[in-house]
């Protein structure tokens, strides 16, 4: 039987426990619920760029945030 995931927006206070614990599989640093509430507090609402002094693209934010989840058995 195979298995089918599909992304679901993320509910970013829900999915802190679970993003840790996948985030802990290949982080050699551990990373707690809150670690990440804290980081994402930090990070801008909305994209955010930023131009070198030639007023060229340097750098540039985006949150596509997505969750992955398994999809109930028997859609095809």
């Amino acid at each position: 039987m195979t298995e089918h995931y599909g992304l679901r927006p993320l509910k970013v206070l829900e999915d802190y426990e679970g993003s840790a614990a996948l985030l802990n599989v290949f982080f050699s640093e551990p990373i707690s619920a809150e670690r990440l509430k804290e980081d994402d507090a930090n990070l801008y609402e909305v994209g955010h760029t930023y131009m070198d002094d030639n007023g060229l693209l340097a750098g540039m934010t985006a949150r596509v945030r997505r969750a992955s989840v398994r999809e109930r058995q028997g859609r095809e």
